[in-house]
């Protein structure tokens, strides 16, 4: 789910416009670190992870039904936040250790304060891809689209457009697959994360949000990101003890699609 912040920061990049956030609205004043005012728009680079939410809804017919909690568009925080990362105060990361995290949060869990981690960089180094979905006896299937023809730039009535295979109920999309990763060490840290902050949880990670913010470094030199906010919420299953073993890549595709009708072709 978009969330209204993340429609309104691609308003201004298209326009070229400066983005200017709602107060109340970002990662920096729910954890009072940093600042909610970029100083040049925030770019989406970034996620943050939480524990799997439901609750119990009694049924007519006594019976239990599980429902996991739903997000609206304008929330600005996951429901129950995990830090990828916490360490005791006396063993804050290196700079170099630091390196992938952007916010960097001191809580206290029983008496002992820790340094917590709760936004991580994505892996974006994949290129745009042009794709075309087309409906064959009942399944689909997924071409890459092909990009060099000039029928694109002489748009006039019986141009040949056979190449597009533009048909009624297919689809062109455009995207970007970016890869978020969790090593087994990684997990690891999550898995510790969860016993001290919600030990009674299953550990589950259930929701993914997506984040944009503006990065800089630190007069201590650890990066960090103003302006941090939710832009997309992606509801996940990942149970951290089985996957710890061999680590976990969620690929998520970023982009748009639009879907061919009589009336455009």
């Amino acid at each position: 789910m978009k969330t209204i912040y993340g429609i309104a920061l691609d308003i201004a990049n298209n326009m070229g416009e400066t983005y200017v956030p709602l107060q109340n609205t970002t990662l920096n004043e729910k954890y009072s670190v940093g600042t909610r005012q970029p100083t040049k728009n925030p770019l989406l680079k970034y996620f943050n992870i939480g524990v799997k939410v439901s609750n119990t809804q009694l049924q007519v017919n006594n019976t239990f039904k599980l429902n996991r909690f739903k997000h609206t568009p304008f929330d600005g925080v996951l429901t129950k936040p995990l830090p990828f990362r916490m360490v005791p105060i006396s063993k804050r990361l290196t700079t170099v250790e630091a390196s992938q995290y952007v916010l960097e949060v001191i809580e206290i869990y029983d008496g002992v304060q820790y340094y917590c981690y709760y936004v991580k960089t994505f892996d974006s180094s994949t290129d745009i891809r042009y794709i075309e979905a087309e409906l064959k006896d009942g399944k689909t299937e997924i071409n890459l689209m092909i990009k060099n023809n000039t029928a694109v730039l002489q748009p006039h009535e019986g141009r040949d457009l056979s190449a597009f295979n533009l048909h009624e109920g297919n689809y062109i999309a455009v995207s970007k697959p970016i890869t978020m990763q969790l090593t087994p060490v990684e997990l690891t840290n999550i898995e510790e994360a969860f016993t001290i902050i919600y030990p009674a949880e299953q550990k589950v990670i259930g929701e993914i949000g997506l984040v944009s913010g503006d990065l800089h470094t630190t007069t201590e030199a650890y990066k960090a990101c103003n302006c941090l906010q939710i832009n997309t919420f992606l509801e996940v299953d990942i149970d951290v003890v089985e996957n710890k073993e061999h680590g976990i890549a969620k690929i998520i595709e970023i982009g748009g699609m639009e879907l061919m009708s009589k009336s455009g072709l």
